[in-house]
């Protein structure tokens, strides 16, 4: 009775404290409520960021054009985690041209939200639900855009959050018994369900369970389906997921109130139970069973605490409390003798590592510092210890230190985060880091550890490999690796190229697929060589897909591993087919030269250049047996000086010293008496020089012009003999004109005297006598002048030099002004060009072509057109009449001495004009021709030389 009188009071309390927690319990659930679903949103915002910070630290590796390296590249970093469905990079019109999951065709992303706003915001873009098309796992991807040097944007590169890992790390923050976790994106579909069916993912999330008007961060009340009240807690991602998703916590209020209950019936029966058995361990327990126990326990406790991991309580484990908390203490000793026995061990790996191994804090402030970390940074412990760890950042790296910690917040290693690091020397070194938070037993971060690895070495070897492998695909030779067996393991363009079978259908296959039946021994031969680690260097031929049989060079050499062990072969292979085919033909064009050689007409003789000043003969063919009258053996093995005598031999030496010095051929005239009598010859001399430039040989030919020497000497002799002719026949010309010119004058004017003194004396028969006399006396005259000037053409001509024909022209109009008026000729002509010529002698050309046209008109008005087209280096004139133009026939008579086509008494003159013109035409290195029909007209056309092309007519 006693006991129950005592727990009365401690049941009221009980009571009255229950309905306090009730209320505490209502306030803190819906406390928790919003604050899980702020720290699930939280928690997704990490993981948005991580992943911008993944996709930044890779954006250099995943915008590479090469898609090989880029697809292999994501393929690792897809390994490394299983957040991610999928990794890849699109350029900025959308078409994905990187990706971890291969898909063909490859989709256009360019109208996803995640692109859009990716390029949109230059940040991190996050998308909507969607079956990632590669995987086919439900995802939401995150974008982030990459850049040239010049900071203009590429493409976005991009991360596919795999949803069904997102649910289940959702699930590990421990949301309340009963309580259901939602996440959903932008357009309130369902991400992350959790703990209900995932059939629900991808499904929009009914009103009645989140109302779509709540903004921001809260709490509020909703009426479940059932009619019962539910709480919910709700939460939206912000900064760079931009409200990207929206995280809530719903739990019914019959499970909020359901632990209160429950407590509120059992403390009234604890509390009595708690009284009674206060009393009874009272009465029970003495000094042996409580003092001294917990007096042990306590000793234990002052030597653990003092660093003795020996120390145990020594007591017996009983069932009792005393027992049980002896066997507890007992095992924590345990525990911590084994943990500080693991830390020592882990100490030591760390010491031992050969990757920098440094824990900085939560404010970034250095912990430790291994011996690696030493080595690798150049900073001792001492220095480094309390330094903030950003002090190891290259410059244009400082943008991660803003991001490293948001790694640690979400409790994600991540690894291969591959980055620039700064030594105490200032030199840059690549490195690769692993990041992984350091927490205490309770989960709380206490800060983060680097596991730094340099890739100095290994970047070297990738850029080795990867030069090693573009030497082998650009090779103009095949190369083929293989194995042991004959095996094909290898097989690079030009391989494709040579025997036509591509790399796919190559690889795996015999050797055999290329060797010709009748070759199959060779092959095992060489197989067997390799497999002793002997190399090879033979020619033989191998077969096309085509079944064409081709001529190639092998060189086998054998392949080895790390250990030095043979493990396979690899051949280059060279199509020698038109070496052969160039061999033969060299073999037969030698041959054709050493018959020419032989038989040639002109002395070939060969010399050998010994200590750069000294000639030996090595050889010399028949013709210079023959025009030197000496035999081979006198000559073959001497000195140049032991064959060629003084004071032809130091001649002959200083032109075989200038084809060395100035390294071209040196060519002379010789004239030398040998057995056979005197001789004319031109000699060339060639200097031949190896691949270091040094001169070895010379190569001499002479070929003998004596006869062609002495018939140039009588031509020459022959030109002299009529020149002085000409000029002989020239003075004679004139004298004679002089001469003839005189008495004419004097025929002429005695017999128009007669007529003045005595013509009416004289019958009409008479005066026609004298003007018979007259006439013959004035033709006479003007023949003998022509005849003078057409002597006179080469003689009394002026050196050519630029003329412009336009102004010869014009003097030449100018001069037969009279016979135009008369005429009414239309004389016609504009840019004409600038030639090589004597201008006095043009303006007699054009005068003469002019009168020519006025005197042999038709009854219409003369017409002349004067034109010039440019052929090649030389200008074509024309000058075109409407005369009367005149049988072709008589083409070449026209431009004869005294040729003339009509009579004296029809048109006038000596017959000479044209055959002057063309004198003068000829003596300028040109030419006259006519074409003519009869009352149409005549084209005379001459062709002068041309200046230069800036001195030519627009």
């Amino acid at each position: 009775m006693l006991l129950l009188i005592s727990a009365l009071p401690v049941s009221v309390v009980t009571l009255l404290n229950t309905q306090e927690l009730r209320r505490q319990t209502a306030d803190d659930s819906r406390a928790e409520l919003g604050n899980l679903a702020k720290s699930v949103a939280e928690h997704q915002e990490r993981i948005i960021e991580g992943t911008g910070i993944l996709l930044l630290a890779e954006a250099d590796a995943l915008k590479t054009s090469d898609p090989v390296l880029c697809g292999s590249r994501v393929t690792r970093v897809l390994s490394d985690t299983s957040l991610y469905a999928n990794i890849g990079a699109a350029n900025t019109r959308g078409e994905i041209f990187c990706s971890a999951l291969q898909r063909e065709p490859r989709p256009k992303v360019a109208d996803r939200s995640w692109f859009s706003r990716s390029l949109k915001a230059k940040g991190v873009g996050v998308g909507e639900y969607q079956i990632e098309p590669a995987s086919g796992k439900p995802s939401i991807i995150v974008g982030y855009p990459f850049r040239n040097y010049d900071g203009e944007v590429q493409g976005v590169v991009f991360a596919a959050i795999d949803l069904t890992w997102l649910s289940n790390v959702t699930g590990e923050i421990n949301p309340p018994t009963g309580s259901v976790l939602t996440l959903t994106d932008r357009e309130v579909t369902i991400l992350v369900r959790y703990p209900e069916s995932s059939d629900l993912v991808g499904q929009k999330l009914p009103e009645v369970e989140l109302p779509a008007d709540l903004v921001g961060d809260g709490t509020t009340s909703v009426a479940g389906p059932d009619g019962s009240l539910r709480w919910v807690g709700f939460a939206r991602t912000s900064f760079i997921s931009d409200g990207a998703m929206t995280a809530s916590i719903s739990l019914s209020e019959e499970n909020v109130f359901a632990d209160v209950d429950s407590l509120q019936q059992k403390n009234l029966a604890t509390q009595v139970l708690r009284g009674v058995l206060i009393i009874v361990l009272t009465w029970v327990f003495s000094e042996r069973l409580i003092i001294s126990p917990v007096g042990a326990l306590a000793s234990a406790a002052r030597r653990l605490a003092a660093g003795d991991l020996t120390a145990r309580t020594g007591l017996t484990h009983g069932s009792d409390e005393l027992g049980e908390l002896a066997r507890a203490f007992d095992e924590m000793a345990d525990a911590r003798q084994q943990v500080e026995a693991a830390r020592s061990r882990l100490v030591a790996v760390v010491e031992s590592s050969n990757d920098a191994v440094i824990s900085t804090s939560t404010e970034g402030v250095i912990t430790s510092w291994n011996a690696a970390a030493e080595r690798l940074y150049g900073y001792s412990a001492a220095e480094a210890l309390g330094q903030p760890g950003d002090f190891l950042i290259a410059p244009d790296r400082i943008f991660e230190i803003a991001h490293l910690p948001i790694a640690v917040g979400v409790r994600q290693v991540f690894s291969n985060f591959e980055t620039v690091r700064v030594t105490k020397g200032g030199r840059h070194i690549p490195v690769s880091v692993k990041i992984f938070p350091l927490l205490d037993p309770a989960g709380q971060i206490l800060g983060q550890a680097d596991i730094t690895t340099d890739i100095s070495a290994r970047l070297k070897a990738e850029a080795t490999e990867t030069r090693l492998a573009a030497l082998v695909e650009s090779s103009a030779d095949a190369i083929i690796g293989y194995t042991l067996e004959g095996v094909v393991t290898d097989w690079n363009r030009a391989a494709e190229r040579l025997y036509g079978y591509s790399a796919n259908e190559a690889m795996g296959k015999s050797l055999h697929l290329v060797t010709p039946p009748d070759r199959r021994d060779e092959l095992h031969r060489i197989l067997g060589q390799i497999a002793a680690g002997e190399s090879a260097h033979f020619e033989t031929v191998r077969m096309t897909k085509e079944g064409r049989m081709v001529d190639v060079s092998i060189v086998t050499s054998p392949v080895r591993d790390t250990a030095g062990n043979v493990v396979g072969g690899s051949s280059i292979i060279r199509d020698v087919t038109e070496q052969k085919r160039l061999m033969e033909a060299l073999r037969q064009s030698e041959s054709q030269l050493s018959l020419v050689y032989t038989q040639m007409n002109d002395a070939v003789f060969y010399l050998g250049v010994e200590h750069g000043d000294q000639f030996r003969f090595i050889s010399v063919n028949p013709a210079f047996t023959k025009a030197t009258g000496l035999t081979a053996i006198a000559v073959v093995g001497k000195l140049i000086q032991e064959v060629v005598p003084e004071p032809s031999l130091q001649w002959v030496l200083d032109r075989y010293k200038e084809a060395i010095r100035e390294k071209k051929i040196i060519q002379w005239n010789d004239h030398s008496n040998y057995l056979g009598g005197a001789k004319h010859g031109e000699v060339s001399i060639a200097p031949v020089f190896d691949a270091e430039g040094r001169c070895t040989n010379l190569v001499g030919t002479r070929h003998d012009v004596t006869e062609q020497q002495q018939a140039a000497d009588a031509l020459a002799q022959r030109a002299r003999d009529l020149q002085r002719s000409n000029e002989q026949l020239e003075q004679f010309a004139y004298v004679a004109s002089h001469d003839l010119q005189e008495p004419l004058r004097m025929v002429a004017s005695y017999t128009q005297l007669l007529r003045r003194r005595y013509g009416e004396q004289l019958d009409a028969a008479a005066n026609e006598y004298i003007d018979f006399a007259v006439d013959g006396a004035n033709r006479m005259q003007s023949l003998i002048k022509d005849l003078l000037e057409f002597s006179r053409v080469d003689r009394r001509g002026a050196p050519l030099k630029p003329v412009s024909l336009d102004e010869v022209v014009k003097m030449a109009v100018d001069s037969c002004q009279l016979l135009i008026q008369d005429s009414g000729a239309e004389v016609i002509y504009a840019e004409l060009p600038v030639v090589l010529g004597d201008q006095v002698q043009l303006m007699q050309v054009f005068q003469n072509l002019l009168a020519n046209a006025i005197k042999f008109r038709r009854d219409v008005a003369p017409r002349i057109v004067i034109e010039a087209t440019r052929e090649g280096g030389m200008w074509s004139i024309r000058v075109v009449d409407n005369g009367i133009g005149f049988n072709e026939r008589f083409n070449e008579r026209i431009f004869e001495m005294f040729e003339r086509l009509h009579t004296r008494k029809d048109y006038p003159g000596t017959g000479i004009g044209l055959a002057i013109v063309r004198r003068i035409v000829e003596r300028h290195g040109g030419a006259i021709s006519a074409r003519s029909q009869p009352g149409v007209g005549s084209v005379f056309t001459i062709t002068l030389k041309a200046t230069s092309e800036r001195e030519a007519p627009l």
